[in-house]
């Protein structure tokens, strides 16, 4: 949960650095933009949705690493 107009940070820690992973929003793959910026530190993997519209940004959020996954739902 989140307000409108702040930024939310979807994260996700695994065992490996530098993995190729990918983040989707309701089935929808997500790449770095000026809203979304997609970014890793060491084994943790994050998504950073600046300025949530509750339009745009509420939904499922799905993160992807070869053959396996992870989703929550985003409420602004």
């Amino acid at each position: 949960l989140v307000k409108e107009g702040q930024d939310a940070i979807l994260g996700i820690e695994l065992n490996k650095p530098n993995e190729e992973v990918e983040w989707f929003k309701d089935g929808i793959r997500i790449r770095s933009d000026p809203n979304n910026r997609i970014y890793s530190n060491n084994n943790n993997y994050y998504l950073r949705i600046n300025n949530c519209d509750p339009k745009l940004d509420s939904g499922a959020y799905t993160f992807r690493i070869k053959d396996k996954e992870t989703s929550g739902n985003l409420i602004v």
